[in-house]
């Protein structure tokens, strides 16, 4: 307790000087907390957005699909998978789809796209397709002539919703297969290209116009939580007895996605580091002067006595007291503006909304809550600012009796 008293009336023996550095550590904690959860909560809140769209939070797919797409690698929903699915209790709901390439045709107007299948009912309870139309309405299960086409696809063959159109392609078996479609409605997933060159017809009409038989290329799976994903695809891959079949978490159905979000993320963390960093040198500084000051006073405690062992343990509390004066006022300012900014998102207006929009995220900065991201941070700042000692003490250590008395 004794050398706890001496460094706490030594760090207010300059109060101004160690009130500067508890300032430079609460605005590095403040700062780098709450630019750390809008980046964090913004992140999942994006990908939670994306994978309810349409991926999924995790997919089912047969061996090879995922990097060499075919209409041959297909499997059937057994009542064992089914049954997988249904018990889980991470798995909020699932959609079976059937995804093939084919020709559409409007009067003079022919394209090549990406023909995909649902079912209408599972996609209600599994995705957020349906609250993507742009104009007309989402599929109705009973229906099997419907069609709905990417925003931009229908510009392109300058057609309109209620028209009909035919569409052209190769099956499972080889046959070439051919239907009529009323065109109910149009869409937007975020993706440009992919709204320019895909179109969604009832899982029913895709099974007989792909001919496949009963079989589906994938089960996109709906999860409570994103930290549920791990450990669900991980149970699925050792549960599933079909050997052919395996489970993808988002990360890999949407790599695009997760490089974009790692890449952003690393910016994130140097500008941390730059910053923990300028705060570190303005320790080091406020330690070097605090000991340089008192070399004469350290000098006659070391003729006295006193071991150098001793004085660094003062200097060591000296510093532990700032560090953690800065990180207990910097951590509860920024949970409070974090907890405000939690429950009231900062929305982007204009036409970097629509920018956002665009490519499928939401117009708006969100923010976490998280433990760990206070945690990390504080150790980061932390042990940052406590490796600013090493040089003083090196200094500190050195000292002799002597020299700290005639030290002018």
């Amino acid at each position: 307790m004794m050398w706890l008293k001496l460094a706490w009336r030594n760090i207010w023996r300059n109060w101004r000087r160690s009130a500067l550095t508890i300032l430079a550590i609460f605005f590095a904690a403040v700062l780098t907390i709450i630019s750390r959860s809008a980046q964090l909560g913004t992140y999942e809140k994006n990908i939670k957005n994306t994978v309810e769209m349409f991926s999924g939070y995790a997919q089912v797919q047969r061996k090879g699909f995922l990097d060499n797409p075919s209409l041959n690698k297909a499997f059937r929903l057994t009542p064992e998978l089914k049954a997988l699915l249904v018990k889980n209790e991470n798995i909020n709901a699932y959609a079976e789809r059937i995804t093939g390439n084919g020709l559409i045709s409007y009067k003079d107007n022919t394209f090549g796209i990406i023909l995909i299948g649902v079912s209408p009912s599972q996609e209600l309870k599994s995705s957020k397709l349906s609250e993507r139309i742009k104009s007309g309405k989402f599929l109705e299960e009973a229906k099997q002539d419907e069609i709905i086409l990417g925003k931009k696809l229908l510009a392109n063959l300058k057609a309109e919703i209620g028209d009909t159109l035919v569409l052209l392609a190769s099956g499972a078996d080889g046959t070439m297969g051919n239907l009529k479609f009323f065109i109910r409605g149009t869409y937007s997933l975020g993706s440009p290209e992919f709204d320019a060159n895909s179109a969604i017809i009832n899982l029913k009409a895709a099974d007989r116009l792909l001919s496949m038989n009963g079989r589906i290329h994938l089960i996109s799976l709906r999860m409570n939580e994103l930290s549920d994903i791990e450990p669900t695809v991980e149970q699925l891959n050792k549960s599933i007895d079909a050997p052919n079949l395996v489970v993808y978490g988002w990360e890999e159905v949407l790599p695009t996605l997760k490089q974009s979000i790692d890449l952003d993320n690393i910016s994130g963390l140097i500008f941390q580091f730059l910053l923990m960093v300028v705060i570190a040198f303005g320790i080091l500084n406020t330690v070097l002067m605090s000991i340089q000051e008192r070399y004469k006073e350290f000098g006659i405690m070391l003729a006295v006595g006193i071991k150098s062992s001793k004085l660094l343990l003062i200097v060591f509390i000296e510093i532990l007291l700032l560090i953690l004066a800065g990180l207990l006022a910097g951590n509860i300012v920024a949970l409070s503006v974090n907890y405000y900014l939690y429950n009231n998102p900062i929305y982007i207006n204009g036409d970097f909304a629509e920018l956002y929009e665009l490519f499928g995220f939401m117009p708006a900065f969100f923010f976490s809550l998280d433990p760990k991201l206070y945690i990390d941070v504080s150790l980061r700042i932390f042990t940052l600012s406590l490796a600013t000692f090493i040089f003083p003490a090196y200094k500190l250590h050195k000292l002799e009796a002597l020299k700290g008395i005639r030290y002018t």
